[in-house]
């Protein structure tokens, strides 16, 4: 790989951290947005920069408190979005939210795969 196309890689995977923190994580919006620009062989990248994403979350504090949270609201999607605007003033914890959400599998499907 010559050194322009390290260079491209780098700028792309910079502006997919700064997708994710505008988006306030969400990550499965992130994965279609890079589908749908189909640039050949970013999607390995796209998935990295995601799976750093998400690792940096889950050393947050506010990831378990988000896990909490969503546990309390039964992982539904109309909680979600109801707990994302209540903590409006509080990015880090909006991007908890999103990522344990995203991360975590809800108990009704973990007991239908055993």
């Amino acid at each position: 790989m010559n050194q322009s196309e390290n260079n491209f890689i780098e700028n792309e995977a910079g502006q997919i951290k700064v997708r994710l923190k505008k988006t306030l994580g969400d990550i499965e919006g992130c994965r279609k947005h890079y589908l749908l620009e189909a640039i050949p062989g970013m999607m390995s990248v796209v998935e990295n920069v995601i799976k750093e994403f998400i690792d940096e979350t889950k050393n947050s504090v506010e990831f378990a408190n988000a896990q909490q949270e969503l546990q309390h609201a039964n992982y539904d999607q109309g909680e979600l979005t109801r707990l994302v605007r209540q903590y409006e003033a509080h990015p880090a914890m909006q991007i908890a939210l999103n990522v344990a959400y995203e991360v975590t599998l809800p108990p009704t499907l973990i007991q239908l795969e055993c």
